[in-house]
């Protein structure tokens, strides 16, 4: 525990020293594209999962989480927008010899709108944003250390365009076999510019705790401590499930966000099929709606998953393997 708390100490100390002194209340990041939910589960659980283990989702929250697979996991993800854009990603993440490797693939297309500079009238392409992350994980003294490298492409209107690197940094710590501990820093880099205007990226700082209750029916609890460089601001989540034979609930909650704060969701086994659900409130108008299907092949070697997601203005479909 000790060794966690050193090397959390020295990520927090670069990370400061890092922060650009532009920052200020008032900025906001770009890069959306890297904050994309990653499914159905960490969605209920308000994304609360950085110190969960065997998951290849908490990758994208805390590179160290990848040393906790048991096996390989591959995510396929395609979203598709009813405004003509579409979303698309693959997460594949393996344990070997050295450590644990991790990779991710991220695409997003606006979709074609009319555009006109005043001569002119032609149809071009809203936005295409691309991010290709590659992540390793090992330990040293027992607590786990994680490393992402990200590259960000993103075109506007077939004209201007923009490039960055990006890193994460994380650790976790196994504190016994019923806690467990992490910290992260994510998206390190420079701004996001096009032409001479630049936002930067949505730099955060994490840390939370997993607790897996030895208590029946099984439960675990979930919190997190986001920071937000360029926003200033401190949020605390919370999340919490629990299995009751063939039937999970879920709850999570988030500060600062109001009304979608909330979320709740509920998951199910039925044979060798997984059926997951998740819901939360953007506004007093609308709502989220997360639905994962997933189903085993090849014994226990084997897992897809289907997730179709809904929300005002979207769709999207989400296949999870494990082998």
């Amino acid at each position: 525990m000790r060794n966690f708390l050193i090397i959390s100490a020295a990520m927090a100390s670069i990370f400061s020293f890092w922060a650009p002194s532009e920052a200020s209340n008032n900025s906001i990041s770009g890069g959306a594209i890297l904050l994309k939910p990653v499914d159905a589960r960490a969605f209920a659980l308000k994304e609360t999962i950085g110190a969960d283990r065997n998951q290849i989702s908490a990758f994208a929250i805390n590179p160290a989480a990848l040393l906790s697979l048991q096996s390989g996991q591959v995510s396929l993800m395609h979203e598709r927008g009813l405004t003509d854009d579409s979303f698309n990603q693959i997460l594949v993440g393996s344990p070997f010899s050295l450590g644990a490797w991790g990779m991710g693939i991220s695409y997003y297309n606006g979709g074609d709108f009319v555009f006109s500079d005043g001569s002119t009238v032609r149809q071009v392409n809203a936005q295409t944003d691309y991010v290709v992350a590659l992540g390793y994980s090992f330990s040293l003294r027992s607590v786990d250390l994680g490393i992402t490298g990200k590259y960000l492409y993103s075109e506007l209107i077939e004209k201007e365009h923009a490039q960055a690197p990006a890193f994460d940094f994380g650790t976790a710590k196994s504190i016994n076999m019923n806690l467990r501990a992490y910290g992260s820093v994510q998206n390190i880099g420079p701004k996001l510019k096009y032409d001479q205007h630049g936002d930067p990226l949505p730099t955060s700082l994490r840390t939370g705790l997993a607790w897996f209750l030895p208590v029946n029916p099984p439960t675990s609890l979930f919190f997190d401590l986001p920071y937000y460089l360029y926003e200033k601001k401190l949020t605390a989540a919370v999340g919490a499930e629990l299995w009751m034979g063939p039937l999970a609930l879920r709850g999570g909650y988030k500060s600062g966000i109001d009304l979608g704060g909330f979320s709740i969701g509920a998951g199910f086994k039925l044979g060798q099929f997984d059926l997951n659900y998740g819901f939360g409130f953007i506004n007093d108008l609308d709502s989220q709606h997360v639905v994962s299907i997933s189903g085993k092949f090849g014994g226990k070697s084997n897992q897809t998953t289907l997730t179709l997601r809904h929300e005002p203005n979207w769709y999207q479909s989400r296949w999870v393997a494990t082998p």
